[in-house]
């Protein structure tokens, strides 16, 4: 098939096996990615072995990388796109998203449409609105943008919901921040990207 209507789909997981199978049942559902072969890479980051369950899916190829011990969100998603820029020739395009609810499959779409009217050169980053997650976690959050803009001069309002289309991968993955933060290291890297709402 044409790299151009290729798509790995990469999730970092730990023990969040239930969300996992919700998001894959919503990516089946999305009728504009039915001209798509998807290919779903899970990097599992050390789950405990009694919360793993496979997921299930009769249209889409699934793939399963089981990490030893629990490396980091980061890490995982650097070790993910290592791992697909090693074992694929045609990588199409990359779309990088969580499995606990936070990243829309249906926005999917609209990432995937960005980079094509970018013409696939940029990384096309989803606008994070709001966090659903606890106080303390947000004001954690908040801390770490602060600092973020200290250090750098650039805010951050994404996520790592993003699509990375094939002809920047091998840029991105020889970024060595790349381990300790996927965005920051974009912004490091001076990697064309763009973000929407």
């Amino acid at each position: 098939m044409n790299s151009e209507y290729q798509l790995h789909i990469l999730i970092p997981l730990y023990n969040d096996w239930e969300s996992l199978q919700i998001l894959i049942q919503n990516i089946e559902r999305i009728e504009y990615l039915k001209s798509y072969s998807i290919h779903i890479i899970i990097v599992d980051d050390g789950s405990l072995a009694d919360l793993v369950v496979y997921p299930k899916s009769t249209d889409l190829s699934i793939e399963i990388l089981h990490l030893k011990t629990n490396v980091g969100h980061q890490r995982s998603i650097a070790i993910g796109l290592q791992y697909i820029a090693d074992t694929q020739k045609n990588i199409g395009k990359i779309i990088v998203m969580d499995a606990d609810g936070e990243d829309k499959p249906q926005d999917i779409p609209c990432l995937l449409s960005a980079c094509i009217e970018n013409y696939n050169t940029k990384i096309i980053f989803a606008k994070r609105n709001k966090r659903y997650e606890g106080s303390f976690f947000r004001f954690s959050y908040f801390i770490y943008k602060f600092i973020f803009r200290a250090l750098t001069g650039f805010s951050i309002n994404y996520g790592n919901f993003s699509c990375i289309p094939q002809k920047t991968v091998k840029m991105l993955i020889y970024q060595e921040n790349i381990w300790n933060h996927f965005a920051g290291s974009i912004f490091q890297s001076k990697i064309a990207y763009k973000t929407i709402e």
